[in-house]
């Protein structure tokens, strides 16, 4: 008995493995957030590049027609009595305000407006929103535009709207995933309601082919997404 138990005392006590890995992983995420620090550490640094600038409108702008607003006009009349035999004078008010709203819209042209996008973020309306402060984006198309629809994370607006204007809508796309997720917030499947409000959203897949000759030419920075699996791609 006595040898026995020298044996099991003298015998190598087989390593832990499991702490050691545990180990590891606690060693490579801290390299992990030590380079991720010293990246951003680095870019914050950087002095300001801008990446590509494009012009376009501050909103799209579609002049009407006479017929327009005499059909229009004859719409609110109705309205309007039917309104006024129930006195219901606030949605007269209201009416009026957006027939006068609709006549500026469409009779004003809007001002041409500058956009950059940066090495730290995207330049508009005379400010830089960094990349960190940008959640996602998506491209949509209206009225024969394409628009750019950015999702912000914090501040008094949580979503910033961009025409491309006479910028090329591949380049861009191509610069932004670079640095944001491209989401489609439609998924395969596009409300009649979001179509009106927002145009028709456009996959991911409607810009991979400039994505595919960059690779040729060693240029880095493939598209990151988080959409749901795209429908097919509408022809541009």
């Amino acid at each position: 008995m006595e040898n026995q138990k020298n044996a099991r005392q003298n015998s190598p006590v087989a390593p832990d493995f499991s702490e050691l890995r545990t180990q590891i992983d606690y060693l490579e995420e801290k390299l992990r957030d030590a380079e991720m620090a010293a990246t951003a550490k680095l870019e914050e640094s950087a002095p300001i590049k801008t990446l590509y600038k494009w012009r376009a409108p501050e909103r799209i702008f579609n002049p009407k027609g006479r017929e327009w607003y005499v059909s229009v006009g004859f719409v609110v009349m109705i309205i309007v009595a039917y309104s006024a035999l129930t006195a219901n004078y606030l949605l007269i008010l209201a009416l009026i305000v957006l027939l006068m709203l609709l006549y500026a819209l469409n009779t004003f042209p809007p001002k041409i407006i500058e956009y950059e996008i940066l090495n730290k973020g995207i330049k508009a309306f005379d400010k830089i929103f960094v990349w960190n402060r940008i959640e996602s984006f998506w491209v949509s198309k209206r009225s024969g535009q394409y628009v750019l629809n950015i999702n912000l994370l914090e501040g008094n607006m949580n979503r910033m709207i961009l025409l491309v204007g006479d910028g090329n809508a591949d380049t861009i796309v191509q610069e932004l995933v670079k640095h944001i997720d491209y989401i489609n917030p439609g998924g395969t499947r596009q409300d009649l309601i979001s179509k009106m409000t927002e145009g028709k959203h456009v996959p991911l897949t409607a810009f991979l082919d400039v994505f595919e000759e960059s690779e040729k030419k060693g240029i880095k920075g493939m598209p990151n997404t988080t959409s749901p699996k795209p429908q097919t791609s509408p022809s541009k």
